[in-house]
């Protein structure tokens, strides 16, 4: 079979998740405010686009 006991057929390897972090570390997780900053700053962006969108259709409607 060439499959060991538990395992899925997943392979091994980085999964890319990054570092572990330290669980003895005073800070629980030293990336988490850039990445809730970014991702905020997406969210933004997109509603921005969203935004910009509604307004060029709602310009070519009026417009026809």
């Amino acid at each position: 079979m060439g499959m060991g006991i538990g395992d899925w057929g997943l392979g091994i390897g980085d999964w890319g998740l990054g570092p572990i972090p330290n669980p003895q570390s005073p800070i629980p997780n030293p990336q988490s405010p850039f990445e809730n900053l970014l991702k905020f700053q997406l969210i933004k962006i997109i509603e921005l686009i969203k935004k910009i969108i509604h307004i060029i259709k709602v310009f070519y409607l009026i417009t026809g």
